[in-house]
């Protein structure tokens, strides 16, 4: 539950830096698709299938997920 309650507010506070002005519309568009959608995904796979192997699966995912979230915020370097 608290993973849960964790990853919902990680999801909810990325668009944060875009509305107060330091990062563009890119960064808003990466987050959103390429970070919350799979971080998303990970909550719903997660609750549905708590093995180890699976877990391990989301693992990885989750660690994509994190190159992707900083790939957001080296292509929109703020305005």
């Amino acid at each position: 539950i608290v993973t849960v309650v964790t990853y919902l507010l990680l999801i909810a506070l990325t668009p944060l830096p875009y509305w107060m002005g330091l990062f563009g519309w890119t960064y808003l568009v990466i987050v959103i698709v390429g970070v919350d959608l799979i971080l998303a995904y990970v909550i719903v796979a997660a609750w549905k299938d708590h093995s180890s192997k699976n877990l391990r699966r989301l693992s990885t995912i989750l660690k994509i997920d994190m190159l992707v979230g900083l790939l957001a915020l080296v292509v929109d370097r703020g305005k």
